[in-house]
């Protein structure tokens, strides 16, 4: 082979998944799309990729092996740049994502920013949906990558946009283990922003698979370090998930202090994805506490918060609230058009050829909590 090819093939080792598209060539190669692709195909014409569908390709699993060994056993100058270029690409796509899925979520602006910028959006969020489901694996195994290779920055940043993946694919297992060395990057980073986010998710995948208690201890360290900070709107994003966990435990009067606290930072700051949770939070809570009325006006005002932000998600949980809510009050058939509309958002949100949503929290049985709710 060329020793460009050569190069390129040993490079092309480095990647963590199973299949490479040619962005991902691109950037590990240091390359525009066009002249990668340009390498790929000819890697194809000897045999070692494979092309799998326009634009992806794969290593046999032997000649992948192959490919990782070379990388490790013969390392050469300028590899670490290339897998940091590698982590960029994921990071920005991967936020860019995350942005399309999760309309009006908080943008992280800390000390351990970096090259985010230079890609295409997303057109719509089934596009988006399909790029992180497709990547999925891939995005774990690059927060290994990350922390094998020192790139704190990354290890530190890319679980976040795993845990709101798996907030609706329900991968949380995984997930909270790319949190928990997220967690360790940012402590390392000495970034408490980074860290507060990655506890806070962190907390929210422990919530979705029963450990409240887990949850709970978590999102209480999250709220120390805003409050270190002096950061109002995050301590108040703490809190909301706070309420939401002791909600879970049935504590019902601490959950719904708590989203109230929230509900009023949230207002005062302008941060519409927070108003509306913490609504559809007190909605539920006042639901169990046989406050119908008070209940079905929060998850009204919820869904109007939502609704206004394009929001689908949330919007689902706020639709079952205020169906429970007029259940409550006896307005029966309203109930059920509720139920029903939140049925068909459901069906947005699974994406053409998504695995369905896990469909209730593990202490549902007994509490009524819904299970799937994004992360912060």
């Amino acid at each position: 082979m060329p020793p460009e090819d050569r190069s390129a093939f040993r490079l092309l080792g480095h990647h963590p998944g199973r299949y490479i598209d040619v962005q991902e060539a691109g950037a590990l190669l240091g390359r525009g799309a066009t002249e990668a692709e340009d390498v790929l195909e000819r890697l194809v014409d000897v045999s070692l990729l494979e092309a799998r569908e326009p634009g992806a390709y794969a290593f046999h699993d032997l000649v992948r092996h192959f490919a990782r060994r070379l990388g490790q056993s013969e390392p050469a100058t300028g590899d670490t740049e290339a897998v940091e270029r590698l982590l960029d690409h994921y990071l920005a796509r991967a936020e860019n994502a995350g942005d399309t899925l999760f309309p009006g979520r908080a943008r992280y602006s800390g000390p351990s920013g970096g090259p985010a910028g230079g890609l295409p959006e997303f057109g719509s969020r089934d596009a988006a949906l399909k790029w992180l489901d497709q990547h999925r694996d891939s995005l774990l195994a690059a927060v290994d990558m990350a922390q094998s290779h020192g790139l704190l920055r990354h290890a530190g940043r890319l679980p976040r946009e795993l845990g709101f993946h798996s907030s609706i694919r329900s991968y949380d297992l995984e997930a909270n283990v790319a949190l928990e060395a997220g967690v360790g990057a940012a402590r390392t980073l000495a970034d408490p922003a980074l860290t507060r986010l990655n506890l806070t998710n962190l907390a929210m995948g422990q919530w979705r698979l029963g450990h409240i208690r887990e949850a709970v201890a978590r999102l209480e360290d999250a709220l120390d370090i805003s409050r270190s900070m002096n950061d109002a709107r995050s301590a108040a994003e703490c809190k909301a998930r706070l309420g939401q966990a002791y909600n879970s435990l049935g504590e019902l009067g601490h959950a719904l202090r708590l989203s109230e606290e929230a509900n009023r930072t949230a207002r005062a700051t302008g941060f519409a994805r927070l108003d509306g949770s913490s609504l559809s939070t007190m909605s539920h809570v006042r639901a169990r506490l046989g406050q119908f009325a008070e209940a079905a006006a929060a998850a009204r005002q919820a869904l109007a918060v939502f609704d206004s932000i394009g929001e689908i998600q949330l919007s689902v949980d706020a639709l079952a609230y205020l169906s429970r809510a007029l259940e409550g009050t006896g307005r029966l058939e309203e109930a059920l058009a509720r139920a029903d509309e939140a049925v068909e958002r459901c069906e947005q949100l699974r994406g053409p050829g998504g695995p369905p949503p896990a469909a209730r929290d593990p202490t549902a049985t007994r509490r009524g909590t819904p299970h799937r709710r994004p992360c912060w």
